[in-house]
């Protein structure tokens, strides 16, 4: 029987290939000290052993659906058409929830009539799932309100996994943008934050899986998709106006030039830098940009080195 007077949430896992790191989604999701949840696993098409491990779970709780391999945001679309609940919490297969997540997070939105979803810190883990670091501490911090704006910027960023959002947003917003696959969180994030007040949660209550592996497997079609993003809200008018359309696609050259350099592509590098100081000029990064166009013609070495360990955490 449902508890009494605790609303239904509907948690939904789009699962590919990782299929020992689901299981343990999976039971984070099931241990949590708040019980009135549906579980929702779609499995994308995985090649590994995620199908015949989902097969075992015996919770009345928890149901999985296979579908043909076609990206996690038509895998959670999939998952929002199946589910019943009040509220929609999304997590990632290879990330998990503290025990208290959907607790804190239902009790803020309860509490709170006039914001329609929450989103948390996280803790950075390991793939043995040790702690190895936590949320920056950003100096833009959105907070709580309409953030939309500041998330537009790109510099900074929600994680998927902490967020929790009332289910009737999605009649306003739609699904996520299955055309998308990097920027994917953080377009799905913007259209919700520029029709509905979030609330920022001081807590790291989700634990989020980084990886040793490149930022992007393709930077230059993550940049494209963001280029895809920035150019969607402009023409939706999220984006107020064109000087600061401009400032948005200086910020995301700016911050493509730090993944090129990354990668070890200096030209590219060298390129995005340029781009961002044209798009935007006199912004509070203007040296920094000039020192590293300088730089990377006298000691190209120098910026390959300066950004071997950036980005250690995955970021969209």
């Amino acid at each position: 029987m449902r508890p009494v007077n605790k609303p239904l949430v509907s948690i939904i896992i789009p699962a590919y290939n990782k299929g020992s790191y689901t299981i343990k989604a999976i039971k984070s999701v099931l241990s949590q000290t708040y019980n009135n949840i549906e579980l929702i696993v779609i499995n994308d098409g995985s090649t590994d052993d995620t199908h015949e491990l989902l097969k075992k779970i015996i919770d009345k709780r928890f149901i999985f659906y296979d579908i043909k391999n076609s990206g996690a945001c038509t895998a959670r679309n999939y998952g929002i058409n199946k589910s019943n609940g009040k509220y929609l919490s999304f997590l990632d297969c290879d990330d998990t929830y503290e025990k208290n997540k959907i607790e804190k997070s239902i009790s803020v939105l309860e509490r709170n009539k006039d914001y329609k979803f929450v989103y948390t810190d996280v803790n950075f883990i390991d793939k043995n799932d040790n702690i190895v670091g936590k949320t920056p501490q950003y100096r833009n911090h959105p907070g709580s309100g309409f953030i939309a704006k500041k998330l537009i910027l790109c510099d900074f960023n929600i994680t998927n996994s902490t967020l929790l959002m009332r289910k009737e947003c999605i009649e306003i917003i739609g699904n996520f943008d299955e055309k998308i696959f990097i920027p994917a969180d953080r377009e799905f994030l913007i259209r919700l934050s520029s029709k509905f007040k979030g609330y920022y949660l001081n807590h790291s209550l989700t634990n989020y899986r980084v990886h040793n592996e490149t930022i992007y497997k393709n930077v230059d079609i993550a940049f494209s998709e963001f280029k895809y993003m920035i150019n969607k809200f402009n023409k939706s008018k999220i984006i107020p106006n064109k000087g600061y359309y401009n400032k948005c696609l200086s910020n995301i050259c700016y911050n493509f030039s730090k993944i090129y350099a990354f990668n070890k592509s200096i030209h590219k590098f060298r390129e995005m830098l340029i781009k961002s100081l044209y798009y935007n000029m006199l912004d509070k990064k203007f040296f920094y940009k000039i020192a590293g166009l300088t730089i990377s013609f006298i000691y190209p070495k120098l910026i390959f080195i300066y950004f071997s360990e950036y980005n250690k955490f995955k970021n969209d």
